[in-house]
């Protein structure tokens, strides 16, 4: 009886093209450029990951501190019979009790590193930055205004930096 005959090897193909952003494609290993690269993974969190989770949170909480304040400024004012400002205070408190809210829900697609986070969070910190501004305007600059200013434009900055967009499955600027 014969050998059988060998089986014929495929040809060699090339290998295979750049995905998306010069990413290997889909089946080739993780993308840097994904989001949710390090989800159900023992990989850590990236540490400006973690860093824009905690300032959104301190964003957050002084938001709700500067809400109250707002709210108590409406009962006072109520109470002195200035009802102009009291409703100046009661919407002013609401946008940043509201913006505050926002911000804690933000906080949680950041550290899931979700891609709508991404978005969210420039929109949110210009919205805020804005607010600010316009309190510092109505009501006159204070030392708190100019962190919150500091702290939203920081915050749009290091949205932008590679390692952040990446990890957000943006495209990096350069």
């Amino acid at each position: 009886m014969a050998p059988p005959a060998p089986m014929a090897q495929p040809a060699p193909m090339a290998p295979p093209a750049p995905g998306w952003y010069g990413a290997p494609p889909v089946g080739y290993g993780p993308t840097p450029y994904a989001a949710h690269t390090t989800a159900g993974t023992s990989i850590s969190k990236p540490i400006g990951i973690i860093l824009l989770a905690f300032v959104e949170a301190g964003i957050a909480a002084v938001g709700i501190w500067v809400a109250l304040g707002l709210f108590f400024g409406t009962v006072s004012d109520f109470a002195y019979g200035d009802f102009g400002y009291s409703c100046i205070d009661l919407v002013d408190g609401l946008a940043f009790f509201v913006g505050s809210g926002a911000g804690i829900v933000l906080i949680v697609g950041i550290w899931k590193m979700r891609s709508i986070a991404w978005v969210a969070a420039h929109v949110l910190s210009a919205v805020l930055t804005v607010l600010i501004l316009a309190n510092a305007i109505f009501w006159g600059l204070n030392l708190l205004d100019v962190i919150g200013v500091v702290v939203n434009l920081t915050v749009l900055a290091s949205l932008n930096t590679n390692p952040i967009r990446r990890n957000f499955g943006r495209r990096p600027l350069f």
